[in-house]
């Protein structure tokens, strides 16, 4: 499928039912026009020469132009494009990683104790709590930056994409909340930061 059909599809469909708001899909269909460009610049064509290397690429090269909140709004775009294109037979294959994961690395370790969890451990149960603050504390160790908790980096994320426009709904169901309202919360905080910057740009407001 070529880019620029895609691209108009779905925008089509965030228009009838996603429910966004004019000026995010804007941003939206930007963001996924910006990452289309930098691909065909990589030597892709169509999408389904698209691989998940071209977007940890494309990733790699954006993130030095464009602040951490912006590059969350700009990720949760094209993961909701490249979805949507798998989704309407336009794509081969979902390129971002956890379709991938339940393709190919899941099946590895089910079992008998994996009943539906999604994310599994080394013998094939649901991964434990434990587990998960060890990856992410060894993780960011590796990375050196301050230690933080799964949840400080689940909430962390979550504020990054609302600073950087990302829809509240979109927000919502990335975090798995049934209700908006405990997405909401994360809404506060980024008018806080917002409130915050703006005292220290102008003091004397």
């Amino acid at each position: 499928m070529c880019f620029d059909d895609a691209l108009d599809g779905f925008d089509a469909y965030l228009k009838a039912n996603r429910g966004l708001s004019a000026n995010t899909r804007r941003a939206y269909r930007s963001d996924v026009e910006e990452c289309l460009v930098a691909l065909r610049k990589q030597g892709c064509v169509d999408l389904n020469e698209v691989t998940i290397e071209d977007l940890r690429l494309w990733m790699a090269k954006s993130s030095k132009n464009h602040a951490r909140s912006s590059m969350a709004r700009k990720t949760v775009a094209v993961r909701g494009f490249f979805a949507w294109a798998y989704d309407h037979d336009m794509a081969s294959a979902n390129p971002e990683a956890l379709r991938d994961w339940l393709e190919h690395g899941r099946p590895v370790l089910c079992g008998d104790m994996s009943d539906d969890a999604f994310f599994l451990g080394s013998q094939g149960g649901r991964i434990g709590q434990r587990m998960v603050r060890k990856v992410v504390h060894d993780r960011a160790r590796e990375a050196g930056v301050p230690d933080i908790s799964p949840h400080a980096l689940r909430h962390s994320a979550a504020t990054h994409m609302l600073d950087g426009g990302a829809d509240l709904r979109e927000v919502q169901e990335m975090l798995g909340h049934s209700s908006l309202k405990t997405t909401q919360r994360y809404t506060h905080v980024s008018i806080e930061q917002l409130k915050a910057r703006y005292g220290q740009a102008f003091p004397r407001a």
